[in-house]
């Protein structure tokens, strides 16, 4: 997650702090059911507050693939070895 420029966060605060990236380097989206737990650990761009499932399903339509690969590629190869 140290490396991504786009962090979306569902149902859970991320404790681990360490392997965030650092602050203004990702824009960042949580998505959770407790409006408390909303933007503990990161600050977020965009809080949605609801069932995830439901959230998710109108959120995706918004989402746009990118072309570039590499990120997610590195992050296969790395949890593959």
């Amino acid at each position: 997650m140290q490396g991504c420029d786009t962090l979306l966060m569902i149902g859970s605060s991320f404790p681990y702090t360490q392997f965030l990236p650092k602050l203004d380097q990702a824009r960042a989206v949580q998505i959770d059911i407790d409006p408390h737990m909303i933007g503990l650990r990161y600050p977020n761009e965009v809080n949605l507050v609801g069932d995830a499932r439901e959230t998710l399903r109108r959120l995706l339509p918004k989402l746009h693939r990118k072309q570039d690969r590499a990120w997610r590629e590195e992050i296969e190869k790395n949890v593959a070895r």
